[in-house]
């Protein structure tokens, strides 16, 4: 099971051998577009079918869960098992993180002239994006990359 953040912009009710179920046609924060089902044979299922129906065209915080047919291996199909929140800017993730203000100062360090990191602002983006990717709070490649350029033109304008 993945926790992921998805905004619905379409849903359909089917019933397909006798499993009632919607489909949902979800925008990705990486911007692609994957059609998602949730089940309805309980009332717990249907109560979430609703929920996510009533969160249409608004980003929200799911469970998702990835099998695989039998018969297509190469062709995974994704079922919404669980619904967190209404996503908004301050509750996952969507700014970039606010750092701790202090009232004592920090000496200034005099910039090296050419230094690797004055020289190739990229490069030091690039480490900051690896080292968010490699924690265990990264939230997505994109929010993860804008949060690393942030950073970066946060520490270029202190200095």
């Amino acid at each position: 099971m993945t926790k992921a953040n998805i905004n619905i912009v379409e849903y359909e009710d089917k019933s397909t051998n006798g499993f009632d179920r919607t489909r949902f046609k979800c925008l990705m924060l990486d911007g692609s577009m994957k059609w998602m089902s949730s089940f309805r044979t309980n009332d717990t299922e249907k109560a979430l079918v609703q929920t996510l129906k009533d969160n249409a065209n608004k980003v929200i915080c799911v469970d998702i869960t990835q099998k695989t047919n039998s018969q297509d291996i190469d062709k995974p199909y994704f079922n919404i098992t669980g619904f967190h929140s209404v996503v908004t800017e301050s509750n996952e993730g969507f700014s970039v993180p606010v750092v701790a203000q202090s009232n004592t100062v920090a000496p200034v360090r005099k910039s090296v002239k050419g230094s690797a990191y004055e020289k190739d602002p990229v490069g030091l983006c690039v480490e900051v994006f690896s080292a968010m990717q490699r924690a265990d709070a990264h939230v997505s490649f994109k929010q993860d990359m804008t949060n690393a350029i942030a950073l970066v033109k946060q520490a270029q304008e202190a200095f």
